[in-house]
């Protein structure tokens, strides 16, 4: 599992800046809000389980939610949107002229997902971050989730957004970053 260190986190969000509106959203929905690739996109053409795209009516950013359909599991939640990534979204005055909230420029429907992991690898290319684990989108997942557990958030809060069955599969956020070893390491050596 691998998720982006604090500085490499940096880098993505100041490339993010300069994307389009709908890159932008799109890279925020992993980062921000911890959605997986099939849940923003769709998932593949072949997958029995057809999992729908994100339509632009689940995201309320009024309320601060979004609702995501049939998932994984075939299971729906609602998640919160981060006050930061509500002004994003709301900056983008297209938004809710579009049916979904990543659209295929040209034919309006959802792009694909090698079409999102494309534009993040183009933002990966501009941000430096080059190590191949991290350059694929689900890293924006595992990047939340830790950056939500050291921030103090509960492992059972994280198991709901994450739309884990069993906290089994969220606990494997419960081991610390090197970075996090690291700074505790240097904390400890300088009292001494």
């Amino acid at each position: 599992m691998k998720s982006l260190d604090d500085e490499e986190y940096r880098r993505l969000e100041l490339v993010m800046g300069k994307l389009n509106h709908r890159d932008r959203l799109a890279l925020g929905l992993g980062l921000y809000c911890d959605l997986r690739i099939s849940e923003i996109v769709g998932s593949q053409p072949n997958n029995p389980h057809k999992i729908p795209p994100l339509q632009t009516l689940d995201i309320d950013t009024v309320r601060r939610k979004i609702f995501i359909r049939d998932s994984k599991g075939k299971k729906s939640r609602t998640i919160p949107i981060p006050m930061q990534f509500v002004e994003i979204i709301d900056s983008i005055d297209e938004l809710y002229e579009w049916k979904y909230a990543v659209p295929n420029w040209t034919t309006g429907e959802s792009i694909c997902q090698w079409a999102l992991r494309k534009i993040y690898q183009n933002a990966c290319d501009k941000a430096g971050i080059t190590e191949p684990e991290k350059r694929r989108f689900h890293c924006l997942r595992h990047t939340f989730a830790m950056n939500y557990r050291r921030k103090g958030g509960r492992l059972e809060d994280l198991k709901e957004l994450l739309g884990h069955s069993s906290l089994a599969s969220t606990g494997i956020y419960l081991v610390p970053s090197f970075d996090e070893i690291q700074q505790r390491f240097d904390e400890v050596m300088e009292t001494s």
